[in-house]
């Protein structure tokens, strides 16, 4: 990890509490606009939000799970907690699906190993990127097909992007010859730089980009759910608006949790979709609070487990 001066150190948190403190103003401005008369409306649906989020964290563990593959034996008891752990780093710090692959990396590396670790956390991410990027292609469709052409244009220009660099990432993480020329160029990475190669080219990458489709994917059930209690269901409306969502969730990367920036999309790609802004808005606060809930739950698993030592022979 590569260490920083003492004042870009300073600089660097500084950043990071402007950041949450963009993102907190930018929802206390947005809850001026919210229809709180919708949010009594959710009532359970608001513990099926919940219960959604439990399940992205599920299928991040069994993506995880697939790359290992047989060769790599951690026990479900670790891989749970590095990602309820990571779910947690992801929801609240800038930048926060990097953070929380080197955080899971970190954790996991003392039954993986380092090459292996951080090739499986770089697919993880080209992964996420990659499947982002098809379930928005998707939402576009069904934008195109409401007639939100604006709304359309926007989604598929992030889903071609999404795609266009996940692609290249696993490509470029994959590759024996870039391996090869960082180990020459630095030697003492060759280790790392040979074992991340080695442990991105295995056989369970398409099973893992398929857990990583539903993670998003079930997005789209969690925003239809509260939708339909509104009197607004339906799949396409459902899967236009979860388009909207992800062009927020990556404009607002920067910021924790995408505070306000989600918020913000759906607020503006609701009244082409027959959704008031307020609604919309009323939507996006159930989202947060479920991420939330599984942000405490995941610190709290933080803070009272221990990791297990690794087994001697983890690592085949």
């Amino acid at each position: 990890m590569v260490r920083l001066e003492p004042g870009a150190e300073r600089w660097k948190q500084h950043a990071h509490v402007a950041l949450g403190l963009v993102g907190l103003g930018a929802t206390l401005a947005m809850l001026r606009h919210t229809d709180f008369g919708a949010l009594r409306a959710f009532g359970a649906w608001a513990a099926f939000a919940v219960g959604v989020e439990g399940v992205r964290v599920l299928m991040e563990t069994l993506a995880t799970r697939a790359l290992y593959g047989s060769e790599v034996r951690v026990p479900w008891r670790t891989l749970l907690r590095a990602h309820a752990v990571g779910y947690a780093l992801a929801m609240t710090m800038p930048a926060g699906r990097t953070v929380a692959e080197a955080g899971k990396a970190a954790m996991l590396a003392p039954w993986t190993g380092a090459g292996r670790g951080v090739g499986v956390a770089t697919t993880n991410q080209a992964l996420v990127m990659l499947s982002t990027g098809l379930v928005a292609l998707g939402c576009a469709l069904a934008a195109w097909a409401y007639g939100d052409r604006a709304l359309a244009a926007a989604v598929t220009a992030q889903g071609v992007a999404l795609v266009a660099l996940g692609g290249g990432v696993l490509a470029m993480v994959r590759s024996r010859a870039i391996a090869g020329w960082i180990a020459r160029r630095v030697p003492r990475l060759a280790a790392v730089a040979t074992g991340a190669s080695d442990g991105a080219r295995v056989s369970g990458v398409w099973r893992a980009l398929g857990c990583f489709v539903v993670h998003r994917g079930v997005q789209a059930l969690q925003v239809g759910a509260l939708l339909r209690t509104l009197g607004l269901g339906g799949a396409t409306r459902s899967m236009a608006l979860t388009g909207a969502s992800i062009v927020g969730t990556s404009v607002g990367v920067a910021v924790p949790g995408q505070l306000g920036a989600i918020d913000g999309a759906m607020a503006l790609a609701g009244p082409g979709l027959g959704v008031t802004a307020a609604q919309a808005l009323a939507v996006a606060l159930v989202i947060h609070a479920a991420q939330f809930s599984w942000v405490a739950v995941g610190f709290a698993v933080w803070t009272v487990t221990r990791a297990q030592p690794a087994a001697s022979g983890s690592v085949k």
